[in-house]
């Protein structure tokens, strides 16, 4: 069903949500707390989320490669999630209009996957440890809203943001203990 709202949470044994592989939209998807699902791979066949959260899956280790270009996804939350490794399969996520959220996931490694997209609605970096660059965001032009990149402990410069000329709300550039310059930024015109 197109309206249909569903929310997977804090189940400890469900490894798999193979049982999405029947649906094609959803408007809110929440999958929170499932302490042993080690994939989202039913996931690859949805032509529609609006909204998808992935918040506090310990084991698992990646994303899904989405088959078919997700155009309406107004909100995607990835928080928590220690094992995931990266965000492959987003290549296919249209960004603008999207609020982007990349929270504590200690794991991962890159971004990159966001490189084919100019704008974006607004776009939390936050407590990604092994996170050393924005490789990814180098064909990023516009940000409707906030840009947070905070607590990112390796992170050690914003190079990749040369192509940025607008944010529209707050920048906020916090506790990136090893960044040594901002020059990425050298083209923002607010």
């Amino acid at each position: 069903s197109r309206d249909l709202k569903l929310t997977i949470w804090n189940n400890d044994n469900l490894k798999n949500i193979n049982a999405l592989n029947e649906y094609s939209s959803i408007v809110e998807l929440i999958i929170r707390d499932n302490s042993s699902l080690l994939s989202l791979v039913p996931l690859q066949n949805f032509e529609s989320i609006q909204e998808l959260t992935i918040i506090n899956n310990e084991k698992l280790k990646e994303f899904t490669n989405f088959k078919n270009i997700i155009t309406d996804l107004s909100l995607l939350r990835i928080v928590n999630n220690p094992s995931l490794m990266n965000l492959n399969g987003l290549q296919y996520v249209d960004t603008e209009g999207l609020d982007l959220e990349i929270i504590q996931n200690g794991s991962l490694e890159s971004i990159k996957v966001l490189q084919n997209n100019y704008y974006i609605n607004s776009l939390k970096i936050e407590e990604i440890p092994k996170l050393k660059n924005l490789d990814g965001l180098d064909q990023l032009q516009r940000i409707e809203g906030d840009f947070v990149i905070c607590k990112n402990d390796n992170l050690v410069n914003l190079s990749n943001l040369s192509s940025l000329k607008y944010v529209g709300g707050i920048l906020k550039i916090l506790d990136n203990t090893k960044l040594d310059n901002i020059d990425g930024l050298i083209n923002l015109n607010t």
